[in-house]
């Protein structure tokens, strides 16, 4: 089991790319520290779907000088060894690499996606969403490229000064792990990169950035 949930874990940020699942109820899952966990059946993919919200005390250009950290990654998205843009076409659109060193005997994981970030003019609202891109760069030798992901981050400003934070991800992690085994400890991932997320947003530089193309 440990294993099954190690490999479950590797990917709860790197991705983050909103995909409609009409008709499937989220489903509560459980709540610790403030943070909510729902999940959900797919029709395309083996694993649910799963849903982590949370509110901070916490600027939006803090949260998303955060996110676009990429080398920091390492020390609050769970599991993530390696995180890297390889290709910026401008602030708001870019393409990343993400790599998990996976505990023997299971094969290592990497996966590329498209990043778009956006923020809505009236509401304040940042989306950041991204689809896997499996093919954008080669892949290597002993390492499993993730094919299927979507997840979506939405940062919405509270009139308290909070920000409510919300987390979608959809992912097939492909292989042969039995997927009735990897829904049993799915959300554990996703709930311990937002719980470090909260955390690590206060530290220097984050708490004080200032993004010009970000309205707080």
């Amino acid at each position: 089991m440990k294993t099954i949930t190690v490999i479950l874990l590797l990917f709860t940020m790197t991705i983050a790319a909103g995909y409609s699942q009409s008709g499937k109820p989220w489903k509560f899952m459980r709540e610790e520290d403030g943070i909510r966990v729902y999940t959900r059946n797919r029709d395309d993919m083996p694993l649910k779907s799963v849903k982590v919200v949370t509110e901070v005390q916490a600027r939006l250009s803090s949260l998303v000088a955060l996110m676009k950290d990429s080398e920091n990654h390492c020390n609050w998205v769970y599991f993530n060894k390696e995180a890297r843009v390889i290709k910026e076409y401008s602030h708001s659109h870019w393409m990343f690499y993400s790599y998990s060193d996976a505990p023997w005997p299971v094969l290592d994981r990497d996966m590329v996606v498209e990043v778009q970030l956006s923020q809505d003019e009236k509401t304040k609202v940042v989306r950041d969403e991204s689809e896997c891109r499996p093919d954008f760069i080669p892949t290597n030798d002993g390492v499993v490229r993730i094919q299927n992901c979507h997840s979506l981050w939405l940062l919405e400003p509270l009139d308290d000064g909070r920000v409510r934070i919300t987390f979608e991800i959809s992912v097939d992690l492909a292989g042969a792990i039995p997927a009735w085994l990897m829904n049993l400890v799915i959300a554990k991932g996703p709930y311990r990169t937002v719980r470090n997320m909260t955390q690590e947003v206060e530290k220097t530089p984050y708490r004080d950035a200032v993004i010009d193309y970000i309205r707080d």
